[in-house]
């Protein structure tokens, strides 16, 4: 078990260090958004993480790391201001191939050795890390999607996508008494933990989330321009930014609405998952749907019963991010803990760029509700007649 995670990390390792290498230099070190660092920033920030938490915490040597604690701590570095402190291009990925080799060696070496540390019981550090590098591919790829934006693409030419009227055909799901979270201590994060469990009541959900094409039915009937089905807040939220499409999506010349990706335009296809969109977009399509927002213990009773399936998007929940009863922060007080702060809201699922190693039913998202740059989307839900 111990060399089938260090593959896999070395592959996460290979897979930073392969976007870092094909992306043009000056690409490296741009920020394309407020919410995301410099590509660059995010393959230091890898490498650091790793020396950080095997010869800090666990060894107990801060010489590996002492000197960029203040620009890879994210609390400690000001986004805008990170590239600049960081070493060219060429520089940094030498420095890093070090280090993740560096890194991979010691693992090796106290997965052999004594494991009385907490940190290396049941291989915790190398699921952790393992999954740490996995969210920060899939940022990456936010990245890689936002520079795209900044080109000019007015000549491409789009397949027509033909709008569908909302049709969820809604799935039952019994309630009663439901267990949540994830008693596997080696991979879960802290706001998976414990167990718990609760009783919710009967509920219908859509079999899938929603698509390209029934979004765009909600577009052409006015859902950008009918106030009833939009809350206080989003519609204040929406008239204010002049939001009529999801985040990605383009008109060509004829009017035809395309995808942006971070390979280019590419046409929309009419079964897949909707995402771009802000949580007020995702409540307002649901209203307009006739349904609501599933809270997230709803989602995970649904795909915990296997009634529903991670899509290609993330599906906003109706509840604010909150600790389980029980909540202990682990392995450090700043991965949940402050994101509790009735600003933060749920979502669950999965999208195109989640890897495995962090596509789990108990996995829990969070973000604030105007973000519409994380590969979010919406499943509707109705309460039980």
């Amino acid at each position: 078990m111990t060399d089938e995670l260090l593959g896999e990390l070395g592959l996460r390792q290979q897979q930073l260090l392969s976007i870092i290498d094909a992306t043009p230099a000056t690409d490296c070190y741009q920020q394309y958004h407020p919410d995301l660092s410099p590509l660059a920033w995010h393959l230091g920030h890898c490498a650091f993480i790793e020396s950080y938490w095997i010869s800090d915490r666990v060894l107990g040597n801060s010489r590996r790391t002492l000197d960029s604690e203040s620009l890879y701590f994210p609390e400690l570095s000001p986004k805008p201001g990170r590239a600049a402190r960081m070493p060219g291009k060429t520089d940094l990925l030498d420095q890093c191939k070090t280090t993740f080799a560096e890194n991979i060696g010691l693992l090796d070496e106290l997965s052999q050795s004594d494991r009385s540390h907490p940190l290396l019981a049941g291989n915790y550090l190398l699921h952790f890390l393992i999954q740490h590098h996995c969210q920060h591919l899939e940022t990456v790829e936010q990245i890689l999607l936002q520079r795209a934006y900044r080109q000019n693409w007015r000549d491409f030419q789009a397949d027509g996508l033909a709008p569908r009227t909302a049709s969820p055909d809604p799935i039952k799901v019994e309630g009663g008494s439901v267990e949540f979270g994830n008693s596997d201590e080696a991979i879960a994060y802290d706001n998976e933990r414990p167990v718990w469990s609760t009783t919710i009541d009967s509920f219908n959900i859509g079999k899938h989330a929603a698509s390209n094409s029934e979004y765009l039915g909600f577009m052409l009937a006015g859902g950008y321009q009918n106030e009833d089905w939009w809350s206080s807040t989003g519609w204040q939220w929406q008239q204010s930014l002049g939001i009529n499409a999801p985040d990605h999506w383009r008109q060509d010349a004829s009017g035809n609405w395309y995808s942006l990706t971070a390979n280019g335009p590419t046409s929309l296809g009419s079964n897949e998952a909707v995402y771009g969109l802000s949580f007020y977009e995702a409540e307002a399509f649901s209203r307009y749907q006739g349904g609501r927002l599933p809270h997230e213990l709803e989602w995970e009773a649904a795909a915990a019963k296997k009634i529903i399936a991670p899509d290609a998007a993330w599906e906003w929940c109706n509840n604010h991010f909150f600790p389980y009863p029980g909540f202990h922060p682990y392995p450090y007080d700043g991965y949940s803990l402050p994101w509790f702060d009735e600003r933060h809201l749920t979502l669950r699922g999965a999208s195109l760029h989640t890897l495995a190693p962090i596509r789990r039913v108990t996995f829990r998202n969070f973000y604030t509700p105007e973000k519409r740059h994380v590969f979010a989307g919406v499943r509707v839900a109705f309460d039980s007649n």
